[in-house]
């Protein structure tokens, strides 16, 4: 039988919800709610929701905070997702980051830094695989001298711990494989263990996986400096306007005078921040810090 859950506790658990992983749920999203958290009342054998709301106000919610925020996000992700942002990661940007390069080895300096590239709110690892994908590809067509995929460093975090250790495995079953990902590259890159398919050490080792949440956990000094080109796709729409915007605000200090920075296809950052400037690209809407020159055709 279905829970009821009155006004009040929704409010309760919606704020907590919010506290501890930033997303926002409106009095539309209740039943949301509902579904999300009632198999969390029966695993820990708690009659109801008003209950539930007072196992969190006594300070005993720490056992199952985990659970809360496992079932509360959205987890929805594939191989390649959307396509022309990959397109245009290949085309446009993996150029500019092998100029980068150059230049760096060029310059012969004793510490040679890596070209970073952040993939946010990661779940189970596909984006920054398809990304490892797309760097191994490039190298190997254009046999590009003294630059390797050792040159890269892909983080990729999400505040989900389960799916997090699933995309550490690198192990997916047919429905996660037949969506977005060719044949080619299913035969390249994966190898069959049973009914599922394991990903190859070679594009796992190149991507760090670290648990880290985007409404309280982001910082050059977390991360170890910023980056190159950051992917933050269909998340920023799951936090409310504040919270948004201090998100944005880190991305900001976080990105790199020339990084790129990807959102998600139906996301634009119009009226919401005036720390960011867009131009479109083979239909992909890349931002910049604001002030740079932007050059869509033949960006320096």
């Amino acid at each position: 039988m279905e829970q009821k859950i009155s006004f009040e506790d929704f409010v309760f658990i919606r704020d907590f919800i919010h506290k501890i992983s930033g997303i926002y749920l409106d009095y539309e999203k209740e039943y949301l709610i509902r579904q999300r958290i009632e198999p969390i009342l029966k695993d820990i054998k708690v009659d109801n929701f008003t209950e539930f709301s007072k196992i969190i106000k006594d300070g005993r919610s720490i056992r199952f905070k985990e659970s809360i925020i496992s079932a509360i996000t959205t987890n929805e992700t594939s191989f390649f997702r959307d396509d022309h942002p990959f397109k245009t990661f290949y085309k446009f940007i993996m150029p500019k980051l092998i100029s980068k390069l150059r230049l760096i080895k060029d310059s012969k300096q004793k510490i040679s830094p890596k070209i970073r590239i952040w993939s946010a709110a990661c779940s189970t690892g596909q984006e920054p695989y398809s990304i490892a994908m797309l760097i191994n590809e490039y190298l190997f067509k254009n046999a590009i001298f003294n630059i390797t995929k050792n040159d890269f460093y892909i983080l990729a975090t999400d505040i989900d711990a389960p799916v997090l250790k699933s995309a550490v495995n690198g192990v997916y079953d047919q429905m996660a494989i037949s969506r977005g990902l060719s044949e080619e590259r299913l035969k390249k890159y994966f190898t069959p263990i049973g009914n599922k398919w394991e990903l190859k050490n070679e594009l796992r080792e190149m991507v760090d996986f670290q648990k880290c949440s985007l409404h309280e956990g982001i910082s050059t000094a977390r991360f170890g400096g910023v980056f190159d080109v950051i992917l933050a796709r269909n998340v920023l729409i799951y936090f409310d306007v504040k919270t948004k915007d201090d998100i944005l605000a880190k991305i900001n200090q976080l990105m790199m005078d020339d990084c790129f920075l990807i959102l998600g296809a139906t996301e634009n950052l119009y009226g919401m921040s005036d720390k960011f400037e867009s131009y479109n690209v083979d239909n992909t809407l890349l931002f910049k810090k604001k002030g740079l020159t932007i050059k869509p055709k033949g960006l320096n």
